[in-house]
């Protein structure tokens, strides 16, 4: 399966690299490196390149020298290499000592795109909406009744008792993206039935009753579900990033819809607010801050994207009349390193190609686009079509990783968790026929 791999980066056109890192049962530090290529007829393959252990410090000079060693050892086309996307930590994106300025300064790197995580983006811009005062009592209460056994045991049947659908409240998880809307989402819907049990129990918490901190709750319940919605979107294998992008950029266009709606205390997207206000009146404006405070986090971040946007929507859409055709041109022109002059011909030979603009709806339309007349365009496609968009593939590895590697085989090798893993998700398929020969016959006495 590793001779398909190194064979297929052998003949793609580009690749790509996505970098992180996790610690496993028997605290090594295991460093997780995905590839997705891209061929000649426009197909791709994501795989696990390779699982690195770190048996020392995890430092950006670290994870770079033991990269290199291993991408020496298996003699690396690093030169096909067009981006890589990491995890953002200061070990991965230091400046001046972290793993992609370390590679940058390497003069066997080409020169390649490196930007965070969309999806851990995506998670860390929520964080502005602090809304302690709301989680701290959602938690704590949780915590009361299902922290003892018999408290837990008298809810559940109450819930029995009722025909609930919802058969129990959900434990919150702070490193889980999807936690803090399902936990938030289950409580609100479970408040009845939570106020009669902790009343049975002589429990008083006073926001309960508080019409201010169950506006707050309610208003954090709708937003989450709403960034849970996009994180969910963003998940995913073979995402292209054209998609991610999108995803994106409409959600920031969203964001802007439900501030106006907000404003006028129109609560058509806040569902749970709308419930929680009824016919009584409510202040808009905190909430209103709170949206722009979220807005201006996500055009705060997702920078080295929007680097990218316009030629990412040219390759998406390329007879789109609302181009500056030089600038245009620059851009895909330092992405390839070519001339700026030779890219704007091309755009407007392909521009006014009656036959290629019959065919811009196909979806093999870049199959169709000749090399020699159009190299510099299809050469840009082909990159583009190689970036990864998160670290998705990574975090899914991690979670196979500690099913495989669990307290019952935490002696498993390096080198057979790396083989576990390899079977576990790739696509390829072993060559049985190869095994066979290698295979030495033992004759019977």
């Amino acid at each position: 399966m590793q001779t398909q791999l190194k064979d297929d980066l052998e003949i793609c056109d580009w690749f790509s690299l996505q970098f992180d890192e996790s610690t496993d049962i028997s605290d090594t530090a295991q460093l997780a490196v995905m590839v997705r290529m891209v061929f000649s007829d426009f197909t791709i393959k994501e795989e696990l390149l390779k699982v690195l252990p770190m048996k020392g410090r995890t430092k950006g000079e670290d994870i770079y020298n033991l990269f290199k060693s291993y991408a020496t050892s298996i003699s690396m086309p690093l030169h096909k290499l067009s981006a890589i996307t990491t995890d953002g930590a200061p070990a991965m994106m230091g400046c001046t000592n972290g793993f992609i300025a370390l590679c940058k300064k390497d003069e066997s790197f080409p020169k390649f795109m490196s930007y965070h995580c969309i999806i851990h983006q995506e998670a860390l811009c929520i964080k502005v909406l602090s809304f302690q005062h709301v989680m701290n009592v959602v938690i704590k209460i949780i915590n009361s009744i299902r922290a003892k056994p018999l408290q837990h045991r008298l809810f559940k049947a109450l819930l029995e008792d009722i025909d609930d659908k919802q058969s129990d409240l959900i434990l919150h998880a702070e490193v889980r993206w999807l936690s803090k809307g399902k936990v938030l989402a289950r409580f609100l819907s479970l408040l009845e039935e939570i106020k009669e049990f902790l009343k049975s129990t002589n429990q008083n918490f006073e926001q309960l009753e508080d019409s201010s901190w169950l506006m707050d709750l309610a208003f954090l319940a709708d937003i989450t579900d709403k960034l849970n919605i996009l994180n969910l979107e963003l998940q995913g294998k073979d995402k292209h990033v054209a998609q991610m992008i999108g995803s994106v950029k409409s959600f920031k266009a969203k964001l802007i819809l439900w501030m106006s709606h907000m404003k006028t205390k129109s609560l058509v997207h806040f569902p749970s607010m709308k419930k929680m206000v009824c016919d009584s009146d409510f202040n808009p404006s905190p909430f209103v801050i709170h949206i722009q405070t979220l807005l201006e986090q996500f055009e705060k971040r997702f920078q080295h994207f929007t680097i990218i946007e316009p030629v990412v929507a040219f390759l998406v859409n390329p007879f789109t009349s609302q181009i500056e055709v030089t600038d245009m041109a620059t851009s895909i022109a330092s992405l390839i390193q070519v001339r700026t002059e030779e890219v704007e011909l091309e755009i407007l030979d392909l521009q006014n190609d009656i036959v290629l603009k019959s065919c811009a709806t196909d979806e093999k339309f870049w199959n169709l686009v000749d090399q020699k007349k159009f190299p510099a365009l299809k050469n840009v496609a082909y990159k583009i079509k190689s970036y990864f968009g998160s670290t998705y593939l990574c975090e899914v590895l991690f979670s196979t990783m500690n099913f495989i590697k669990s307290k019952y085989r935490s002696r498993l090798t390096d080198a057979h968790l790396d083989d576990c893993l390899r079977t576990g998700i790739s696509s390829y398929l072993p060559n049985y026929e190869k095994w066979a020969e290698e295979m030495q016959c033992q004759k019977s006495h």
